[in-house]
């Protein structure tokens, strides 16, 4: 009987072993962060979504942020304060692109659009170390904003810490204009300010769940294996 049960002790260790192995697996270091862009300062109608900020960490001291507006209901980013974030520590704001549409003051349209406007505020929500700004409003309007943030001193651990609240307690925010109907898109009829939820925590992007998932199944290929040997 008791060399019965050590067997079977040993068999319940390595069963355990998989279990923790499956489940690191499923959870990898890094894992894009999504912020959704959920409050308003009352400037546009409507409850949102206005849009996400999505955050990624690249290294110990880059992350990429990728703003991504709703235009579905007519929602874009425009002019000063296009899209802003507060990052955890100093930080530089570098290779930004976007979408902008040719036209006004910036005719070719595309990253040229762009320019790095550093600490300010975006009203309603406070000041975000780190700005991008928008040549023009409804002319070089885009949906899409995305940056290099590089951390002058020190490091993130994880992308869930790139970012940290600022005094009025958001993370990211965005000027947004808002058409109607949504398309096709010839005027503004509003503008506005919009930043994520405060104390809302960020989402983990479906990749990492599907990681999740498989670590689970690994394990569960497992114990009916050692079901089927004990039959």
């Amino acid at each position: 009987m008791p060399a019965i049960l050590s067997k079977r002790l040993r068999e319940l260790a390595g069963v355990s072993a998989v279990a923790v192995i499956a489940l690191a697996s499923a959870t990898p270091a890094s894992a894009a962060f999504i912020y959704g862009l959920t409050a308003s300062n009352g400037g546009v109608p409507g409850a949102g979504p206005f849009g996400s900020v999505t955050v990624t960490l690249l290294d110990a001291t880059h992350a990429n942020i990728a703003f991504a507006s709703n235009t579905a209901d007519g929602y874009w980013f425009l002019g000063a304060g296009s899209v802003g974030v507060n990052a955890n520590g100093a930080a530089t704001t570098s290779a930004i692109i976007g979408n902008a549409l040719a036209g006004g003051p910036c005719p070719a349209g595309g990253n040229a659009c762009y320019s790095d406007a550093g600490s300010g505020n975006l009203d309603g929500f406070g000041t975000f170390s780190n700005r991008v700004d928008t040549t023009d409003g409804f002319s070089n309007r885009s949906s899409s904003i995305s940056f290099t943030l590089t951390k002058s001193s020190g490091s993130w651990a994880s992308d869930s810490v790139v970012l940290l609240n600022n005094a009025n307690t958001y993370l990211a925010g965005a000027h947004i204009g808002q058409c109607s109907p949504p398309n096709p898109c010839t005027a503004f009829i509003a503008t506005g300010f919009t930043a994520n939820g405060p104390g809302t925590p960020p989402v983990p992007e479906p990749a990492t769940i599907a990681l999740f998932g498989t670590g689970l199944f690994g394990l569960g290929m497992v114990l009916r294996r050692r079901r089927l040997q004990e039959a």
